[in-house]
């Protein structure tokens, strides 16, 4: 069985900024009670609609971190999710919408919050070492998940101080994804710690 990190596209196209300025409108977005000490998520706010104000010209992206814990979804990738194995999550429809308030996408899009990380981590093959420069933290190496622990779903998140922010897939919705054109990375499990070291954060990995 194989897994996969999610990471979005950064092929520099239009489209798929490198960096994803946008800013939710708070007036619209209704209340939100924050989730504990986690604090506040977008799923958690009461608007059915959720409109995000940035700067890019057009968006067509498929896949993002929205914030800890949860990510945008363009509406053809999350179709894809009807009938796979999905943990408990929470959804919002997103829309979003330039300065001038005029659309700035060509895809609808949903927020999606997977709410219980997965203890998946194999202790056993994966390498976990203390940080050398931030006390209590600990730096994943290299990572190993637990297929047993993972079972049949498609779509999880781990408990893990290095990459527990990111979404991990089955090679089913990898293979459905390619299938759509979606466009987004897919770092294999045992690759994703060293990608993460080496090209996404390099900054907090020692």
């Amino acid at each position: 069985m194989s897994f996969f990190m999610m990471y979005r596209h950064s092929g520099g196209e239009p489209g798929f900024p490198a960096f994803f300025d946008r800013m939710l409108d708070r007036d619209s977005a209704g209340t939100c009670e924050p989730a504990g000490a986690a604090g506040e998520y977008l799923t958690s706010f009461s608007a059915n609609l959720l409109t995000f104000h940035c700067k890019h010209k057009w968006l067509s992206f498929d896949f993002d971190n929205a914030s800890g814990g949860e990510y945008f979804f363009s509406q053809r990738l999350w179709g894809i999710c009807d009938g796979l194995n999905l943990p408990d999550h929470s959804i919002k429809a997103v829309r979003f919408v330039t300065m001038a308030d005029k659309p700035a996408a060509d895809s609808d899009y949903v927020a999606v919050r997977f709410l219980s990380p997965l203890e998946a981590v194999d202790p056993a093959r994966s390498v976990v070492v203390a940080s050398e420069k931030h006390k209590f933290f600990k730096v994943t190496k290299h990572l190993a998940l637990d297929a047993a622990t993972v079972g049949d779903l498609d779509l999880f998140r781990i408990k893990n101080m290095t990459l527990g922010a990111f979404l991990f897939c089955s090679d089913r919705f990898r293979e459905m994804a390619i299938d759509i054109g979606a466009k987004l990375r897919f770092i294999p499990e045992e690759e994703a710690a060293e990608v993460y070291a080496q090209t996404i954060n390099p900054l907090t990995t020692q």
